[in-house]
């Protein structure tokens, strides 16, 4: 099937309202479908969604396109990369260039990367290393329910826990440091975990994958009180929220969201039922 076939296929698969509305907050107007535009601020809805057509349009910039543009845009994506996820998720091939490929498949590898490391940072907030972390998050007012919801874990002290586990089932060293998860030793080779003895925050973009961690010192003599992932193939400190994974619905319903400082803030007005809230990352 040549590749404006393809295109046109997945068109006529998604639903360009379905689509969009995984990103914004859509309400219903006459025919079409409306919004607050996520591409440029403005105080009453300019961004328009067509279904018949399958277009979207904002009259207040002029941004314009299909569902191919608009996941584009929304996720920093190249149309390749944005084809092959729509493509996936519409059941059908994609076909797509070497150098797109390869691009393709590190995002994908450091995806991976980010899931694993995130599933071991929970595990060792539970352990007895993490004892220290869980009592820092419980004395923040932190139900295991909360801890749970946002995914939060512990990096243990040490040079290289993480790294000596990941690589250990099959990841490499070039990989890890792609994202972002260790740092190369400056003398002798190798390399050291990037987080170590903090507590751990992943950052999860809204199709709930972990594309990043913030890490809060547990050490009191540590300069830096909060780190964050280094950009990476995934991640993009400046485009992204934290908490909009859980927030999305709750703004929706809100028409409204309120944006705060750090993880901290998120999680501690998520424990007391103010759920359309997301932090800034960084200054």
């Amino acid at each position: 099937m040549a590749d404006n076939d393809v295109k046109e296929e997945i068109r006529r698969r998604l639903d360009v309202v379905e689509v969009v509305s995984q990103y914004v907050p859509l309400q219903r107007a006459g025919r079409r479908f409306s919004a607050r535009c996520p591409f440029h601020q403005e105080k009453t809805p300019s961004f328009f969604v067509d279904p018949e057509r399958g277009f979207w349009k904002c009259f207040g910039c002029g941004a314009s396109g299909d569902i191919f543009s608009f996941v584009m845009q929304i996720e920093g994506l190249t149309f390749p990369e944005a084809a092959e996820k729509l493509a996936q998720r519409a059941g059908v091939q994609w076909r797509v260039s070497a150098g797109a490929e390869r691009a393709g498949q590190e995002r994908r590898a450091v995806l991976q990367a980010n899931a694993a490391a995130a599933s071991w940072f929970r595990h060792k907030l539970f352990e007895p290393e993490g004892s220290h972390a869980l009592e820092y998050l419980r004395g923040r007012g932190l139900t295991d329910q909360i801890i749970k919801d946002f995914m939060l874990g512990y990096a243990p002290d040490g040079w290289d826990h993480l790294a000596t586990y990941m690589m250990g089932r099959g990841a490499s060293e070039r990989l890890l440091t792609a994202a972002g998860l260790v740092r190369p030793r400056n003398t002798g080779g190798g390399c050291y975990d990037f987080f170590r003895h903090r507590v751990m925050f992943p950052v999860i973009e809204v199709t709930g994958r972990v594309i990043a961690f913030g890490g809060r010192a547990l050490d009191p003599e540590e300069k830096a009180k909060y780190i964050n992932s280094p950009d990476t193939p995934v991640f993009r400190k400046g485009t992204t929220v934290y908490g909009l994974n859980l927030a999305r619905e709750h703004i929706a319903h809100a028409k409204q969201v309120i944006v705060v400082e750090g993880y901290m803030d998120v999680i501690a007005l998520a424990q007391a039922g103010i759920r359309n809230v997301v932090a800034c990352l960084g200054t």
